[in-house]
């Protein structure tokens, strides 16, 4: 039996037994779902431009189910891009507008980082401005340390130029921690993982100085009662419907956890 049937019939294995259950344990999480206006209050009549994938899309699926489980949240306005620049907006509206879009390719970090950078330069007026990689964005060929160069640098030359936009990095996030048998068959067909670079990329973000960042990664790979440092972080399986996504209670506490982090980014600019 060669290589390559040797990883087939650990897959194989793997379907049969079941190893990879994605359900939802609504016990043990508390998804957030009905967020107190007073933790978001100063997102009204702001508006900020959101760039990303498929886990992006999971976000923005998540904010629109708690704005539908929570009136008190109507007042943020989910639009695409394209809708934007068909939009008139009046100087005494009080709506919290998320713009978003898709930006990039998938496996080309540099491309989302260049679109990012292209997407705001037909943008106007915007109070806060991020984007995020995919965790397909790294791979075993990844120079980490490049990629976070690249990323400082074209946050640093925005910056410069739209000095009332305030930037926001992302941590990347994260894939599920796979089973002995599925490590070892990826690693059979030389495709390891790669969640070591992930982390070290993360890790890199959360100690850069006198920067903006939201972690993703520490709300995947945390339940809400354990605070404490993880030294490889993956995606939970609660919060997963696949290896990478998020399900409806990862969508939602992100999400959440995203506005209440604008909110305060917004208090702190006001404050100064």
């Amino acid at each position: 039996m060669n290589n390559k049937n040797i990883a087939v019939f650990f897959l194989i294995l793997i379907i049969i037994s079941g190893c990879n259950n994605f359900k939802d344990n609504i016990d043990e999480i508390n998804t957030g779902t009905m967020i107190n206006i007073s933790e978001i209050k100063m997102l009204q009549g702001k508006s900020v431009y959101f760039g990303h994938q498929s886990v992006g899309f999971n976000m923005i699926g998540g904010l629109n189910s708690l704005i539908g489980k929570n009136k008190d949240l109507n007042f943020i306005k989910i639009i695409t891009l394209n809708e934007f620049f068909k939009l008139s907006i009046p100087d005494n509206d009080s709506s919290f507008y998320i713009i978003h879009s898709i930006i990039g390719q998938n496996d080309y970090p540099d491309s989302k980082l260049d679109d990012f950078k292209n997407k705001l330069d037909t943008l106007q007026n915007i109070d806060a401005a991020f984007m995020k990689l995919c965790f397909v964005d790294f791979n075993s060929s990844t120079d980490v340390e490049s990629l976070y160069s690249k990323y400082i640098e074209t946050y640093t030359g925005l910056e410069q130029r739209y000095t009332e936009t305030r930037f926001v990095f992302f941590t990347v996030p994260l894939t599920i921690k796979r089973n002995l048998f599925v490590r070892l068959a990826k690693r059979i067909l030389n495709r390891p993982d790669v969640s070591y670079k992930r982390n070290h990329f993360n890790e890199l973000i959360r100690g850069t100085r006198k920067i903006n960042f939201f972690d993703i990664a520490y709300l995947e790979s945390h339940l809400e009662n354990n605070a404490g440092k993880i030294q490889d972080e993956y995606l939970l399986k609660v919060y997963a419907s696949d290896a990478g996504h998020l399900n409806l209670t990862g969508s939602e506490k992100v999400a959440g956890q995203l506005l209440i982090y604008l909110n305060n980014l917004f208090m702190e600019e006001q404050s100064r």
